[in-house]
Protein backbone atom coordinates (compact mmCIF):
# COMPACT_ATOMS: atom_id res chain seq x y z
CA UNK A 1 0.00 0.00 0.00
CA UNK A 2 0.97 3.55 -0.69
CA UNK A 3 -0.25 6.62 1.36
CA UNK A 4 0.60 10.15 0.43
CA UNK A 5 2.02 12.65 3.42
CA UNK A 6 1.06 16.27 3.60
CA UNK A 7 4.42 17.08 1.61
CA UNK A 8 3.71 15.06 -1.14
CA UNK A 9 5.96 11.74 -0.55
CA UNK A 10 4.44 8.68 -1.80
CA UNK A 11 5.49 6.36 1.01
CA UNK A 12 5.18 2.55 0.86
CA UNK A 13 3.77 0.79 3.65
CA UNK A 14 5.06 -2.71 3.35
CA UNK A 15 2.85 -5.96 4.29
CA UNK A 16 5.21 -7.01 6.92
CA UNK A 17 5.58 -3.76 8.92
CA UNK A 18 4.80 -4.68 12.54
CA UNK A 19 4.02 -2.13 15.65
CA UNK A 20 6.89 -2.86 18.06
CA UNK A 21 7.38 -1.59 21.75
CA UNK A 22 10.29 -0.63 23.16
CA UNK A 23 9.81 -2.97 25.82
CA UNK A 24 10.23 -6.82 25.21
CA UNK A 25 6.58 -7.30 23.90
CA UNK A 26 6.17 -8.97 20.59
CA UNK A 27 5.43 -7.00 17.32
CA UNK A 28 1.40 -6.82 16.52
CA UNK A 29 -0.27 -5.42 13.78
CA UNK A 30 -1.75 -2.02 13.55
CA UNK A 31 -4.74 -0.98 11.09
CA UNK A 32 -3.56 -0.21 8.24
CA UNK A 33 -6.42 3.65 9.08
CA UNK A 34 -3.84 4.16 11.90
CA UNK A 35 -0.58 3.65 9.80
CA UNK A 36 -2.51 5.68 6.89
CA UNK A 37 -3.57 8.54 9.97
CA UNK A 38 -0.18 8.90 11.20
CA UNK A 39 1.32 9.95 7.33
CA UNK A 40 -1.22 11.35 6.42
CA UNK A 41 -1.75 13.68 8.80
CA UNK A 42 0.66 13.71 11.54
CA UNK A 43 1.52 15.25 14.61
CA UNK A 44 5.16 15.88 14.06
CA UNK A 45 7.68 14.99 11.29
CA UNK A 46 11.13 14.95 12.61
CA UNK A 47 13.38 15.03 9.70
CA UNK A 48 17.05 13.50 10.24
CA UNK A 49 18.57 13.79 6.55
CA UNK A 50 16.83 14.56 3.47
CA UNK A 51 16.42 10.41 3.13
CA UNK A 52 14.81 9.99 6.71
CA UNK A 53 12.41 10.82 8.33
CA UNK A 54 10.02 10.19 11.27
CA UNK A 55 6.36 10.85 11.81
CA UNK A 56 4.34 10.76 14.90
CA UNK A 57 1.01 11.12 16.21
CA UNK A 58 -1.30 9.68 18.48
CA UNK A 59 -3.97 7.33 17.17
CA UNK A 60 -5.71 6.26 20.33
CA UNK A 61 -5.78 7.56 24.01
CA UNK A 62 -2.07 6.98 25.47
CA UNK A 63 -0.94 5.42 22.22
CA UNK A 64 1.39 7.22 20.46
CA UNK A 65 3.12 5.67 17.22
CA UNK A 66 6.33 6.96 15.60
CA UNK A 67 6.62 5.54 11.64
CA UNK A 68 10.25 5.63 10.48
CA UNK A 69 10.67 5.84 6.41
CA UNK A 70 13.57 6.12 4.56
CA UNK A 71 14.38 6.57 1.00
CA UNK A 72 15.70 3.66 -0.51
CA UNK A 73 16.44 2.90 -4.75
CA UNK A 74 13.73 6.03 -5.44
CA UNK A 75 11.42 5.25 -3.47
CA UNK A 76 10.08 6.44 0.13
CA UNK A 77 9.52 3.22 2.19
CA UNK A 78 8.28 2.71 5.84
CA UNK A 79 11.07 0.47 7.65
CA UNK A 80 9.98 1.06 11.19
CA UNK A 81 6.90 1.26 13.27
CA UNK A 82 7.02 1.73 17.28
CA UNK A 83 4.14 2.14 19.92
CA UNK A 84 4.58 4.26 22.29
CA UNK A 85 8.11 5.81 22.22
CA UNK A 86 9.69 6.69 25.29
CA UNK A 87 10.27 10.95 25.86
CA UNK A 88 13.81 9.94 26.00
CA UNK A 89 13.81 8.66 22.65
CA UNK A 90 11.90 11.24 20.93
CA UNK A 91 13.90 14.05 23.06
CA UNK A 92 17.36 12.00 21.24
CA UNK A 93 15.58 12.37 17.72
CA UNK A 94 14.73 15.79 18.66
CA UNK A 95 17.88 16.71 19.76
CA UNK A 96 19.52 15.73 15.79
CA UNK A 97 16.48 15.70 13.53
CA UNK A 98 14.40 18.81 12.93
CA UNK A 99 11.31 18.91 13.73
CA UNK A 100 8.54 19.74 11.58
CA UNK A 101 5.45 20.45 13.06
CA UNK A 102 1.92 19.24 11.65
CA UNK A 103 0.30 22.40 12.10
CA UNK A 104 2.38 23.75 8.81
CA UNK A 105 2.33 20.51 6.87
CA UNK A 106 -0.29 20.30 3.66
Amino acid sequence: MRILDPSDRNVLLPDDLCLRQERAEPPLPLPIDDYQRVIETPACIIEMSPERIFYFRSVDWNFTVLIEVIFEQGQWIAVNCLKNPSTSFITALLKEGKFIPGSILG
